[in-house]
């Protein structure tokens, strides 16, 4: 889909204020408003699903969430996930 695709879809979907963030990981991030509250979506460029952007990854890599087994560990945030330790 292109983004005048995307908008036009969303358009329909009574969507206002569609904005093409990030073409990535096999999806379209939108921010778009519906009913006076902004909304992060996720659209398939393929199929054109809609759906909500659940994956965070506009969030900074302090705030990702890390799995409980290796919460206590000192993580380098910037080499996720971590990698065995050689030796």
């Amino acid at each position: 889909m292109t983004d005048a695709q995307v908008r036009q879809k969303l358009e329909a979907q009574g969507y206002t204020n569609v904005q093409i963030k990030e073409r990535d990981k096999g999806h379209i991030d939108v921010t778009a408003a519906r009913n006076g509250k902004s909304e992060k979506l996720a659209v398939n460029p393929q199929s054109g699903q809609v759906m909500p952007d659940t994956d965070n990854d506009d969030r900074k890599p302090e705030q990702a969430a890390v799995p409980e087994d290796l919460a206590h560990e000192q993580l380098d945030p910037w080499n996720w996930p971590p990698l065995p330790y050689p030796g």
